[in-house]
This record gives structure tokens, sequence and C-alpha cells, in this order.
């Protein structure tokens, strides 16, 4: 909790506080190609489950599908950018199923955590993210993917609202 909360917190700050300028000046395209870091961070998650420190159900081969994130990336970026009328909804719902799909692995990863509410994992040896270097990933992997969907939101919604290419 204390590695998630602080990140999180600066996301709202950041949205609503006076760096709204510097959000809307990032380009899209970093934006959309930051989600690329999924596959690494999904192999991380797999290899640790094979050293039996992460349950299944947070990997590809159990219930987290957020490696599909990583690997649509480059085709969202090379084909559907800049946001136009007819790309806007393809943009749209891919961040709204991907933003699904982090949410998905996000809950998994709490259901398997050493507290009260574990479902899944409970004969495992540890719990690998919550291990130097591992706790980056809900330090600041997590965070940071929550934060490129929001500002691609953002920047659809601003294109709606004005009509105009980003």
């Amino acid at each position: 909790v204390l590695a998630i909360i602080p990140p999180m917190a600066a996301i709202v700050v950041l949205f609503f506080g006076k760096a709204q300028t510097f959000l809307d000046r990032l380009p899209l395209k970093t934006l959309l190609w930051m989600n690329i870091v999924r596959i690494p961070v999904e192999l991380v998650l797999y290899w640790l489950f094979l050293h039996q420190v992460m349950p299944e159900e947070v990997t590809f081969s159990g219930r987290n599908f957020d490696i599909i994130t990583g690997i649509t990336t480059p085709l969202i970026a090379l084909f559907f950018l800049p946001i136009t009328k007819k790309s806007y909804p393809i943009l749209l719902i891919w961040n709204l199923i991907t933003i699904a799909m982090l949410i998905s692995v996000v809950v998994h990863a709490i259901l398997s955590a050493p507290t009260v509410f574990q479902q899944f994992g409970e004969s495992l040896v540890g719990f690998g993210v919550i291990r130097v270097p591992y706790i980056l990933l809900p330090a600041l992997i997590v965070p940071a993917a929550f934060f490129t969907h929001f500002l691609v939101f953002r920047r659809l919604f601003a294109f709606r609202r004005e009509g105009n290419e980003s």
C-alpha cells in the first residue's frame, strides 16, 4: 500500500493541478509507445511464477492478458495516429479494453498478495512483487500505465470536444 498510494496521489495532483498544460503538450505517440513496456513486465511476472513466487493467475498463462496491450501498441501507434474522425473510435475502444486488462491484473495481484483478501497463491514461498527490484512494478510501472491511459483518454476527449487533430 505504501508503494502504491504516493504515485497514484501524484497522478491525481498532476491531473487536477497546475500541470495540465504540461500534460497536454506530451506527445500522444510517445504516450502510446510507453505501453510496450508491458511485454517485458509480463515476461518478468511469468519468470516469477516459474520460480514459485507469483501465482499463475497474474501471468499471461493464467488470467493476465495485459501482454496484449504491449503487443498491439506498435500497431495502434503506427496506424491510428494522429487522432482523426476515423481513428478516434479505434483508439477509444483500444484504450478502454487495455485499461480494463490493466485493472484486471491489478485486481488479481491484490487477490494474490499475502493479505486477508488473498485468493490465489496461498502455497507460494513468497510474493514476488514486494521484493526489490520487483516492487517497482506496483510502485512505478503500474501507476505509469494508468497515467498513460488517463492521458490518452484526456487527449481523446479533447479531440472530441474540439474536433481538431492531435
